[in-house]
């Protein structure tokens, strides 16, 4: 049986991409973010006990973690059947560059072009923003963003896979329940689209959507919702810290994070879509890109979520803009040239996604968790009692419960703590032993951990208080990390 030459060459872009996924993940042993210690720790919990973690006693030294824990369900899975590299390097990879294959399928529906497929495909091989968050973190972006795409293809033809829809409607939906974007997309199409033909399959399915979604949401977060309200969307986020989660956004920020060719042909590809041939398919993902801005303005999703997501819909309108460029030079007198001019453009385009992805991967590899911290933290699992109570920054507790396997002050688990952002910061800047004192009885602190990460977060070079040898002991000490004994 003879393969298809498009099959040949849609499996070679996602080798492509899938190498160089897993090309940067395997230069380092351990992970690149705290997050990725958070999912790391679950999936192992899970693959011993074959239960999830639903009171953590190690984070904030008790705490209630909300979460489906689908992804961790499964990662444990595949940690107990292949090994750990293949559970948290090479699957995650995998997932990742299934964008390639969804991204063809989308762009192949908006065009019916074949070379504007493969372009398709091929910007989808190397998108910054998603390398940026998803590389080497055991993300649960891996598989949200393929899933997001997935759903969106059954969307432009709903009628013929309605099938197809509901699964990947279900999975997104137990896999991030509180991600809502897709949500205000479906109740956005049905306030733009007038085709009756459509009308009825597409109701139906934002039916099904909403149903699904308030109904995992109840089941899930009932109680929260319950106390704190709305207010629930922000996740609990302390103020000190919103404006990091939340930016607002901005031309300036945009072309920083998608790329200046990426938005002016995915701008393009959505004005030529939506003025002239007015599609469905165009309203479909016109309708994801006002959801994407709309909460990125009402600061409902975090910013560089949100970035990604809108890079990844201006890539897919990036292939009409290709598709009219195509067609245009048909007709005109360098018809002859035409192969050589969408190659040149092609090579223009991809070069201005490959070079920051690159230089992504790269930084997250070498500014994630380093060997030294590791180092420092496996440490304090040697050599300090199991019920110690270590305090470091926000961004370094998962990394506390998850390697040190000690109990930290403070991580980026929300939802259900008490706000302690304010005293953790206090502690790592003030100059005053009694405030820090203070401090370290209220959360009952053994040992301080004190990195290089937490130098640069607070404009500090060393804990003045810390020269009180009487009160202070430093224990451990290396090019990343220096802890210290608590003693009185």
């Amino acid at each position: 049986m003879k393969i298809k030459k498009e099959i040949i060459i849609i499996l070679i872009i996602f080798l492509l991409s899938f190498g160089f996924n897993l090309f940067f993940s395997l230069q380092v042993p351990q992970f690149s973010s705290d997050d990725a210690y958070f999912n790391y720790r679950h999936s192992e919990f899970i693959k011993e006990t074959y239960q999830p973690i639903v009171y953590d006693i190690q984070s904030y030294g008790g705490n209630y973690i909300l979460d489906t824990h689908v992804w961790h369900y499964f990662l444990g899975l595949m940690s107990s059947t292949f090994g750990l590299i293949v559970a948290y390097k090479i699957i995650p990879s995998l997932f990742a560059s299934l964008i390639v294959i969804f991204g063809y399928l989308i762009a192949k529906s908006l065009v019916k072009s074949e070379m504007a497929g493969y372009f398709g495909a091929l910007i989808f091989a190397f998108v910054p923003n998603f390398v940026n968050l998803t590389l080497n973190q055991i993300s649960i972006h891996v598989l949200f963003v393929p899933l997001m795409l997935l759903l969106i293809y059954s969307l432009l033809n709903i009628k013929k896979r309605v099938g197809l829809f509901m699964i990947s409607a279900f999975l997104i939906t137990i896999l991030e329940p509180m991600n809502f974007l897709l949500l205000l997309a479906l109740i956005i199409i049905l306030m733009l689209v007038n085709d009756m033909k459509i009308l009825k399959e597409t109701k139906n399915a934002t039916l099904f959507y909403v149903v699904l979604v308030i109904l995992i949401n109840l089941i899930l977060f009932k109680t929260i919702y319950l106390e704190q309200g709305l207010f629930t969307i922000w996740q609990n986020i302390p103020n000190q810290l919103y404006s990091d989660y939340f930016q607002s956004i901005n031309v300036a920020g945009l072309i920083a994070n998608i790329g200046i060719i990426p938005i002016i042909l995915g701008i393009a590809g959505l004005v030529i879509g939506l003025l002239g041939e007015k599609k469905r398919e165009i309203y479909i993902l016109g309708s994801v890109i006002i959801s994407c801005v709309i909460l990125l303005l009402l600061k409902l999703i975090p910013f560089e979520l949100g970035i990604m997501l809108l890079a990844i819909m201006f890539l897919l309108t990036t292939v009409i803009s290709i598709d009219r460029f195509i067609k245009y030079l048909k007709i005109t007198k360098f018809a002859r040239y035409k192969t050589w001019i969408v190659g040149v453009l092609m090579i223009i385009t991809i070069a201005s996604l490959l070079i920051p992805s690159t230089i992504y991967a790269r930084e997250t590899i070498s500014e994630g968790v380093s060997y030294g911290e590791i180092e420092a933290l496996e440490w304090i699992k040697d050599n300090t009692p199991y019920d110690s109570i270590i305090i470091a920054n926000v961004y370094e507790g998962n990394l506390i419960s998850g390697v040190a396997s000690r109990i930290n002050v403070i991580d980026t688990q929300f939802l259900l703590a008490e706000d302690r952002y304010f005293d953790v910061s206090n502690l790592f800047q003030t100059e005053s032993l009694v405030k820090a004192q203070q401090i370290l009885e209220e959360y009952h602190v053994d040992y301080v951990y004190f990195s290089e990460k937490t130098k640069d977060l607070y404009d500090t070079e060393r804990l003045r208080y810390a020269d009180e040898e009487v009160c202070f002991e430093q224990v451990f000490e290396n090019d990343e990390a220096v802890i210290y004994k608590v003693v009185c």
